[in-house]
């Protein structure tokens, strides 16, 4: 698994390849939301292009920003899902 964070303004993207499993869902989240920690992001998006295969814990990862995260801030925080690259 390999995780590439991005910046674009107040957009975070995190682009993942390989697998996602519970294997190491824990660190690419504890990476995502230690980036996000440092603030100024309204949107986050999960590039998941180059991901070729996910489990559970892949959609629990998603679910954790798309929820938890997003009602932890007053700012309208947004969490998306690409499954083709971003054109």
């Amino acid at each position: 698994m390999n995780v590439t964070i991005e910046k674009c303004g107040d957009e975070l993207i995190a682009a993942l390849a390989g697998e996602i499993d519970h294997h190491n869902s824990k660190q690419i989240r504890e990476a995502i939301d230690a980036e996000l920690e440092r603030g100024g992001y309204k949107l986050l998006t999960f590039d998941l292009e180059s991901v070729s295969f996910m489990d559970s814990s892949g959609i629990g990862i998603a679910v954790f920003f798309t929820h938890l995260r997003a009602h932890e801030t007053v700012l309208g925080f947004v969490c998306r899902l690409l499954f083709e690259k971003k054109t």
